[in-house]
């Protein structure tokens, strides 16, 4: 499989220093080294989200950088995983997943493209461990909350059991359990019954399907359901809290996906940080999809 890790590091004068690593399975690492030029001002006025992108792209592919690019994609032959590591902190903020390359068609979105699966990758110092997974060993927990009260937030309740069934459908073959207020439910979606579930089996699979927002501070909330069936805002930093505490044999899930608005949100990581970036960050998970 070949594989280009981009790391953007720290800033020096007016540019940033990129390094590209180009690798394959069968042969050594091929490094070069480039810089980034990119007006955040400029940026930041750019509404369209294609033209944000191609911004984004002109800025990063240039140089050894585009070389190395263009040769990894030559040699790749239809699949090229494009990883992008942010260490400069001012450029956290910026909306990545956006980020354009230029294909024989002409710019578009990396992660639009199937010949280029694309990821931001979040480096962690978190101690917990997660064991070789097998395709035995996947087993989902889903959790569905559209719970009452939603309108006090300005939001609107959905089809849970629908949310739910479309879940179990996606996932095929792949045992599931669900948390919700429906019928075939183990018990609620809370965040006390989440934890107990984590705790009581192993779910290398966790999918959260749910309202979510960026608060004032700057802290992702979950819209989850309370004990009585009532809306229950849920900051990140009490569910990383939450989620922290668990381990030993069953150990947290390897992949989360996060179907929640803003729970990935840029403008987030120049505050607290969104949900998805903490995930990794501060407690390690491998892999983590959000909105």
């Amino acid at each position: 499989m070949a594989r280009l890790q981009l790391t953007i590091q720290q800033r020096h004068g007016e540019r940033w220093s990129v390094v590209a690593l180009e690798q394959r399975d069968d042969e050594p690492p091929r490094q070069s080294e480039g810089e980034l030029a990119l007006d955040l001002v400029e940026l930041a006025a750019l509404a369209d989200p294609i033209a944000y992108g191609i911004r984004l792209g002109q800025a990063l592919f240039t140089g050894p950088v585009l070389d190395a690019f263009i040769r990894a994609q030559a040699r790749s032959g239809d699949r090229l995983s494009i990883g992008l590591q942010i260490e400069a902190p001012e450029l956290r903020g910026l909306a990545w997943s956006r980020l354009c390359a230029r294909f024989e068609r002409g710019w578009d979105f990396l992660r639009f493209d199937q010949r280029t699966p694309f990821c931001l990758q979040v480096p962690t110092q978190a101690q917990h461990q997660f064991p070789t997974l097998l395709r035995r060993d996947l087993r989902a927990l889903v959790v569905v909350a559209s719970p009452d009260g939603l309108d006090e937030y300005g939001l609107d309740g959905f089809d849970a059991d629908a949310a739910a069934a479309a879940v179990r459908d996606a996932l095929g073959p792949i045992p599931a359990d669900l948390l919700a207020a429906g019928p075939g439910a183990l018990g609620p979606p809370t965040v006390e019954q989440l934890c107990a579930q984590l705790t009581a089996q192993r779910y290398t699979i966790l999918h959260i399907v749910c309202h979510g927002a960026v608060a004032r501070d700057g802290d992702s909330v979950l819209y989850l359901a309370g004990p009585d069936g009532e809306v229950d805002a849920v900051p990140a930093a009490e569910l990383l809290r939450r989620l922290g505490r668990l381990g030993g044999d069953v150990g947290l899930p390897h992949l989360v996906f996060l179907a929640a608005c803003e729970s990935a949100a840029p403008q987030a990581e120049a505050a607290l940080g969104a949900l998805a970036p903490r995930l990794c960050r501060e407690l390690g998970l491998p892999w983590v999809v959000a909105m």
